[in-house]
């Protein structure tokens, strides 16, 4: 989103994934932003977890599917806040039990914090037609409007599909140029997951060591 707040507050409370992280805010209240179908899977995804779910998008109308839109609009939990952009994201850091004191352990001392780490308290929003400026209450936020591979390092030495991914042979991982190797989210525009990209990764290096013994 590029708003203030959002990188510093990356873990613990915002988020871009809803299937790692959507657990950790059960019966809590959560914000998705986007108007994709991703968002929408993300959002539909989440009423199984928090209290409620607000999906906010820019425009007056969504590039989801149909259908995901009637089942979001059927959806109980979810609320649909349109034409609307946040603006910051707000942490608040909650004191623990503990005094902040060290922890007295025969030849050892650990320093413990007085505070726990920040977490996401609410946003601020605005209406990108009226102007109106509020506040949104949520503990969660899970950023989905799109992904933009980090391949421009590559530009020019491997090809590249308009959206930036690296293109691969079929289901290799040999790129248009000799003993050069793509693995992860710079090729997956689909699963993006940490095991996913794991798996490639170790299809990478058995492609790159039948090209070092051909």
């Amino acid at each position: 989103l590029g708003v203030p707040g959002e990188q510093e507050l990356s873990g613990h409370g915002v988020s871009y994934c809803a299937t790692c992280d959507g657990f950790f805010f059960r019966n809590k209240p959560i914000v998705v932003v986007g108007g994709g179908d991703s968002a929408f899977e993300e959002a539909l995804f989440l009423t199984r977890f928090g209290s409620s779910v607000t999906l906010i998008h820019r425009r007056d109308s969504f590039r989801a599917s149909q259908i995901m839109v009637d089942r979001a609009k059927a959806n109980p939990t979810i609320t649909l806040l349109t034409n609307t952009v946040v603006t910051s994201i707000t942490g608040t850091s909650s004191p623990t039990q503990n005094t902040g004191a060290p922890i007295a352990i025969p030849g050892l001392t650990i320093k413990r914090p007085a505070v726990a780490p920040a977490s996401v308290s609410s946003i601020a929003v605005r209406n990108v037609v009226t102007g109106e400026e509020n506040t949104l209450d949520t503990n969660a936020v899970f950023v989905a409007i799109g992904h933009t591979p980090a391949t421009d390092f590559a530009a020019g030495v491997v090809d590249r599909d308009n959206d930036g991914y690296v293109v691969v042979q079929g289901a290799s991982t040999v790129t248009s140029a000799p003993g050069i190797f793509a693995a992860g989210d710079c090729v997956d525009r689909t699963y993006r997951q940490a095991i996913s990209a794991a798996g490639m990764g170790c299809r990478a290096a058995l492609d790159a060591q039948a090209y070092l013994t051909d």
